[in-house]
């Protein structure tokens, strides 16, 4: 999925990710349908996987100098290098992008 802003002020990045993230997801991030043993149908943050102040970055871990990047975050980061991974991420694409009038969200590449 990416996100296109059009007409916006400043730069304004393309947003997303063109990786097929389901082939290659970890395990514990799975998630199937029907449970336990159909195909994988998305692949879960490592937060929404275990729902962990750490993975989820509250409570103490609210802050940037103590909400980190993790196995999981990284799994993300490696396939999908213009994206926020986790909430403190600032991947190379943070610029100034205020006001676009339209965002083209494209599904499937």
């Amino acid at each position: 999925m990416t996100v296109t802003p059009h007409q916006g002020k400043g730069q304004c990045p393309v947003v997303g990710c063109r990786a097929n993230l389901l082939a290659t997801c970890p395990d514990k991030l799975q998630l199937r349908s029907p449970p336990g043993h159909g195909p994988v149908v998305a692949c879960k943050s490592g937060c929404q996987a275990f729902g962990t102040d750490e993975l989820c970055c509250r409570n103490y871990y609210h802050s940037p100098q103590t909400c980190r990047s993790s196995t999981y975050s990284q799994f993300f980061k490696h396939a999908c290098p213009a994206t926020f991974t986790y909430a403190h991420d600032s991947p190379s694409l943070m610029r100034k992008c205020s006001s676009p009038r339209e965002l083209k969200v494209i599904f499937c590449h």
